[in-house]
């Protein structure tokens, strides 16, 4: 896991022990009072490493635990439902997704391009491997779509559109992270499925 540079109250730190995965390197976090939601970073900590050794498609959809140690690309769930939720598509979705990233990505510090670019069970980034497939089976499903009118924002029509706003700045709460892990955050505080 990298170690993540937070800047909180003015003062940087570097947080190897994980209490703060995911926090995108490089950006300030300030909240009110400088205090980090502790329980939200541990939350979204356990769930990103639960699907980072679970099937994200399994886990996203509902399936049935299983004894069963595979990944979503090997699959057989998501290549046998005609869902438009396989590997393959959330691949492209993600591929889409990186035309807003620009240099290299905050939580892994490789270059966007390689990215995500996940050929076994190993995770070679949280945001990459994991937070990206999430949000594609979330907009597959519509859950993103409820979610952007549950929470009063206004986003344009269309994967573009919608993709753009993912990858824009939001700074609810006084922490400063995309839309995208905003909302993974959001869904997160309903997922039951991790330990």
């Amino acid at each position: 896991m990298v170690g993540i540079a937070v800047v909180e109250e003015g003062r940087e730190e570097d947080d190897n022990e994980g209490d703060r995965e995911g926090v995108e390197v490089g950006d300030k976090v300030s909240t009110q009072g400088g205090v980090i939601e502790e329980d939200l970073l541990r939350r979204r900590e356990r769930v990103t490493r639960w699907l980072s050794v679970h099937c994200i498609y399994c886990e996203m959809t509902g399936a049935a635990q299983s004894n069963s140690r595979h990944w979503y690309q090997t699959c057989p769930r998501s290549k046998g439902i005609p869902d438009n939720l396989g590997y393959q598509s959330s691949l492209e979705w993600q591929d889409q997704m990186d035309r807003f990233r620009r240099g290299k990505c905050r939580w892994c510090q490789h270059e966007i391009d390689s990215c995500g670019v996940r050929e076994s069970m190993e995770i070679t980034c949280s945001y990459g491997d994991v937070i990206l497939p999430v949000l594609f089976i979330l907009d597959g499903q519509g859950w993103l779509k409820e979610w952007v009118g549950r929470s009063g924002y206004q986003v344009g029509f269309g994967v573009v559109e919608l993709q753009k706003w993912l990858n824009s700045s939001s700074d609810l709460g006084g922490v400063n992270r995309t839309r995208g892990v905003e909302a993974f955050e959001a869904y997160i505080q309903e997922f039951r499925r991790a330990g």
